[in-house]
């Protein structure tokens, strides 16, 4: 998730505003048979390898949709506002700084390092260490607020 905002952020040039990050799965696709695997086939076998997907085996995937409100930001001060307001906009999506449990915590930390680690093999900017404060210090102002959704 927050490679993906990275990615919104330094490459697309997006505020990532009110997108959404959604959580599926798929079957996985079976491997074709060898010639040498129809070979010790019964006509039962014979019959599944027409089935092409695995129900059994599933791989996990994250999309991220829902671009409409997404806008172009200027690499500076202003620029930083709009990425953290995107950022609280989207519905407690992320994880957040300051909200006070263990878990929350360690998610936040987790979330912060992939992005500053993604962000700097895209961009060379100090832009992404001001958008983390900046995101860093509107959760404590919530926090004192007593509401992340303020």
């Amino acid at each position: 998730m927050a490679q993906a905002v990275a990615v919104l952020h330094w490459k697309a040039g997006l505020d990532a505003n009110d997108v959404e990050f959604v959580l599926g799965s798929s079957p996985l696709s079976k491997i074709p048979p060898t010639s040498a695997d129809m070979e010790h086939l019964d006509k039962d076998g014979l019959r599944h390898l027409s089935q092409k997907l695995d129900f059994h085996h599933r791989s996990v995937g994250m999309w991220l949709l829902d671009f409409d409100q997404c806008q172009k930001f200027e690499e500076n001060e202003q620029g930083v506002e709009r990425l953290k307001k995107g950022f609280y906009h989207n519905d407690s999506y992320y994880p957040r700084p300051a909200l006070g449990t263990a878990g929350d915590t360690t998610l936040w930390l987790v979330f912060r390092a992939a992005y500053l680690q993604a962000s700097t093999e895209i961009t060379k900017s100090h832009m992404p260490m001001a958008f983390i404060e900046a995101v860093k210090k509107e959760g404590g102002r919530r926090q004192v607020g007593n509401s992340m959704f303020q």
